[in-house]
């Protein structure tokens, strides 16, 4: 028996895949596939490196029906049922406090940014907020690392130039972190996040939890923080202009993002699987 669609679950990457640059939501044409797709059966889910304050309009604007990733694999959140069904924070064990210290020592202006489910946490002032151009501007609470606490935060975002921020992680790369990884969300976007959290290990634990089998899951996305998800579905799908170590993983490639990936996903799999 052949896959059927209505089984099936998608989830989709937020910026780059389901969002073109300084949209503030998706196209008609992808919503009017989505709505399709969920219609007859089809389950929807956002799998994104925003938190929830900035994840929740889109999961109310689309026909969004299984729990989302967010913080890149941090938080699994079930915008129907209105709560967290996992939570992984940046180990306490080890100090990824110090580790940011001693990255920003190295890179003294670049924007360095704590992230909990309270809201991001501005070290110093110093990251710029036409970085996030890209996104819906979070509110930038400016604090110090001596101020931080012992809170408990999803991740760390490096925030510098393009053609600057591959020195960040190749330094990051070369120090003995432990419990840590480091990922591009961006090319000016380096996290900092607990070595067992991404959008793909989210996704097995979403698949135990709704007896949801790894066949019959749908990844879509855009850049190196989709790496994982993208290995990790039965199908893995990317676009066309993404770079090409995550083409390398993807069983199917689709249009750019500002030709409406969704739909085009949805229209190819409409062609081969019926529902």
């Amino acid at each position: 028996m052949g896959l059927k669609l209505s089984q099936t679950v998608i989830m989709s990457d937020v910026d780059g895949t389901l969002l073109h640059t300084g949209a503030k939501t998706t196209s008609s044409r992808n919503l009017e596939a989505l709505n399709r797709y969920t219609s007859r059966g089809g389950r929807l889910a956002i799998a994104t490196g925003r938190s929830l304050v900035l994840t929740r309009h889109l999961a109310e604007a689309l026909p969004v029906n299984f729990p989302c990733i967010i913080f890149n694999g941090g938080g699994i959140y079930d915008f129907q049922k209105d709560e967290y069904l996992s939570q992984i924070y940046l180990p306490k064990e080890v100090p990824s406090t110090e580790y940011a210290r001693q990255i920003r020592a190295a890179f003294p202006d670049c924007g360095t940014i704590f992230i909990n489910a309270a809201g991001y946490f501005d070290i110093d002032g110093i990251s710029r907020r036409d970085y996030f151009d890209r996104y819906p501007n979070p509110k930038l609470e400016t604090t110090r690392f001596d101020d931080l606490g012992d809170g408990s935060y999803f991740k760390v975002v490096f925030l510098y130039p393009p053609d600057r921020a591959k020195l960040i992680y190749e330094y990051a790369q070369s120090q003995p972190f432990g419990g840590v990884r480091f990922v591009f969300s961006d090319n000016y976007m380096l996290e900092m996040l607990p070595a067992n959290s991404s959008k793909g290990a989210a996704m097995a634990i979403l698949a135990e939890l709704a007896g949801v089998s790894r066949e019959n899951m749908i990844a879509i996305g855009d850049y190196f923080n989709d790496f994982e998800m993208i290995e990790y579905a039965g199908i893995g799908v990317t676009l066309s202009d993404a770079p090409e170590e995550i083409k390398a993983v993807a069983q199917m490639i689709v249009c750019p993002c500002v030709q409406d990936s969704l739909a085009d996903l949805i229209e190819r799999l409409e062609a081969e699987y019926e529902y």
